[in-house]
């Protein structure tokens, strides 16, 4: 009876242990939920929110023709910026890679400082950049956290940039949020306005092809608090050795006012090329007045700017800044046209941008 007993006591611990190893051997095998990458289901080509993880795994290869190119991490602008006091300056944008995944690529893009402009302004946000699309990612430091510690796409993530177009699903009567892309070309250009408030925020992306971002703007109504930037044209190579484009400009261009009873005001505008790159040095002497600048020239050789560069021996006031464009020159038919920039004339009659003001010393 023992004997019986013993086995059967034998049999059933036999069995117990046979079960525990199943069970573990089940849990072990169980496969874990795996997350979805950046990159979106099919039914989400026509909407431009995204709700997604992604895999920090091996970098993969992500090149978009629409972004900058990886050997680009600074490009610059042409600037305005309506806040207290209207500042237009060329300013630097710094594309700053943040994280990578297997399906898509991280970047900050932020501007240099400007006085007034708040450091939260001057981020344009964070992309995350596909081959095929870019999803723009709002500069919060909770998005920050997703992105970096849970390798998550934060849920207001929206496209700003792919082929495809995206239509806006509110009419342009009804009051809400609107979003919607287009494209012309070689370039998208996205689109997003709240119209809830005469005073809501808009904001504007347009991207083109081998450039990148060549316009951003963005603000509340009536242009409070607004900026727009504007990527600085870069002549092609094969054009820069073409001298014609801006030797045309070289010379020397004069312009004088008198404002009653006794205020004059003297410009001369001194355009020479020196070592491959063009320049202009300004003089300025009237009422109060006594300016000595030098200023680097761009354009071609239908239109120039001046941009202030540094300022030469004798200057009296220092208020530019490097990059602050001074003027522009136009060329109508015969007319020499000015736009005023950081210099203005004294005589109010005279500061219409777009009217023949300065001469050609012959």
């Amino acid at each position: 009876m023992k004997k019986i007993l013993i086995i059967i006591l034998m049999l059933g611990l036999i069995v117990a242990s046979g079960c525990g190893k199943t069970n573990d051997s089940s849990n072990l095998s169980q496969p874990h939920a795996s997350s979805s990458s950046l990159e979106p289901e099919q039914s989400d080509l026509n909407t431009n929110k995204a709700d997604s993880k992604y895999n920090n795994s091996d970098k993969e290869n992500v090149d978009n023709a629409f972004f900058f190119k990886d050997s680009v991490s600074e490009l610059n602008y042409n600037g305005r910026f309506l806040f207290d006091e209207p500042v237009e300056k060329d300013v630097k944008l710094h594309i700053n890679e943040v994280t990578s995944a297997k399906s898509g690529r991280i970047y900050e893009l932020k501007l240099d400082s400007i006085d007034g402009v708040s450091t939260e302004r001057l981020s344009l946000g964070y992309f995350c950049v596909q081959k095929d699309k870019i999803y723009k990612i709002e500069p919060t430091k909770e998005n920050l956290n997703k992105l970096i510690r849970n390798k998550e796409m934060p849920n207001d993530s929206v496209v700003v940039c792919q082929d495809k177009e995206i239509k806006d699903t509110l009419s342009n009567e009804e009051h809400g949020w609107h979003h919607y892309l287009k494209v012309d070309g070689n370039k998208r250009e996205y689109y997003s306005y709240n119209n809830l408030v005469g005073t809501g925020y808009y904001e504007s992306f347009i991207w083109e092809k081998d450039k990148g971002l060549i316009n951003y703007r963005s603000g509340y109504g009536a242009e409070r608090d607004s900026i727009e930037i504007q990527l600085i044209n870069v002549t092609p190579i094969a054009e820069k050795s073409d001298d014609s484009l801006l030797e045309t400009w070289v010379g020397n261009y004069s312009f004088s006012e008198f404002v009653p009873p006794d205020q004059n005001m003297f410009y001369g505008i001194s355009i020479y090329k020196e070592e491959g790159n063009y320049y202009a040095d300004i003089s300025i002497d009237g009422f109060q007045t006594i300016e000595r600048l030098r200023a680097k020239v761009d354009g071609d050789k239908n239109s120039i700017k001046l941009r202030f560069d540094k300022y030469l021996p004798d200057n009296r006031f220092q208020p530019y800044e490097v990059g602050d464009i001074l003027l522009s020159f136009e060329k109508s038919g015969s007319d020499l046209n000015t736009l005023w920039g950081k210099i203005e004339p004294i005589d109010k009659n005279d500061k219409k941008s777009g009217s023949p003001y300065f001469e050609l010393i012959p």
